[in-house]
């Protein structure tokens, strides 16, 4: 789940649900196709801003299915 160090940087993302919004972010982050990003930032994110920001990985559509459903396939 997410960091101890990103709640207390950042303390809002406490009002965020964590089923709608925090799983499948960070989901996201964890996946091998990201550079370098800072989680908070995805956190806060507007859906919008998000969506877009995930299309430049359209690449893998399966693999970000899979990961902003929040689900594993067993391959």
């Amino acid at each position: 789940m997410v960091p101890k160090a990103v709640m207390i940087h950042c303390p809002t993302v406490l009002m965020y649900s964590i089923q709608d919004r925090l799983v499948p972010r960070w989901s996201f982050a964890a996946l091998d196709i990201n550079e370098a990003i800072d989680i908070a930032y995805i956190l806060r994110m507007s859906g919008e801003l998000f969506d877009r920001y995930i299309l430049r990985f359209r690449g893998n559509v399966e693999t970000l299915l899979v990961a902003y459903k929040g689900h594993y396939l067993q391959v």
